[in-house]
């Protein structure tokens, strides 16, 4: 299983929308940094670890614990491919 915190980056759609369309679908991710939540630019963090900008802006931060099932995985996975695909 990956970690609790992972993460990703979408070279197809910048994190801020990504983050809204999920929020449409009742899923809710993180964009930015942890420590910065309902931030709006893009994570210091990353940054700091030379990743350029424009990565850092396609990057969000998804979160998976115990009380996740697999279907839950599924909805989050096939909902981001719909919300790519149709971008």
């Amino acid at each position: 299983m990956i970690n609790n915190n992972e993460p990703i980056t979408f070279f197809e759609i910048t994190g801020q929308k990504l983050l809204l369309n999920l929020d449409l679908k009742d899923i809710a991710i993180s964009y930015g940094s942890a420590c910065s939540s309902g931030t709006t630019t893009e994570s210091q963090i990353l940054l700091e670890t030379k990743m350029p900008v424009d990565e850092a802006k396609n990057t969000v931060r998804i979160s998976i614990g115990k009380i996740h099932t697999l279907e839950d995985v599924k909805y989050v996975v096939n909902t981001i491919s719909e919300i790519i695909n149709t971008k």
